[in-house]
């Protein structure tokens, strides 16, 4: 069909540490917790101007431990301006 891209799924893996903080590497990775969903949905939910863990809300889905995301988003910094 003309004019129709596919879309490539971007994987990315972010780690924290006690020591190095937040870091991401591309790729798929083994992960506890998985969380996907629409850019734009991701973004608001990890600024916390929706909450991560109402998929109707957010159309983010969450594999794995949702206790663990939800606590790796409560224990990370989060700065505004």
């Amino acid at each position: 069909m003309a004019g129709h891209r596919r879309r490539r799924r971007r994987r990315r893996m972010v780690r924290r540490t006690a020591t190095r903080g937040a870091t991401w590497q591309r790729g798929a990775h083994r992960a506890d917790v998985t969380i996907t969903g629409p850019a734009g949905s991701l973004l608001l939910a990890m600024t916390r101007r929706l909450p991560l863990t109402d998929p109707e809300a957010t159309r983010i889905n969450i594999d794995g431990d949702a206790d663990l995301a939800q606590h790796w988003l409560d224990n990370t910094a989060h700065v505004t301006n």
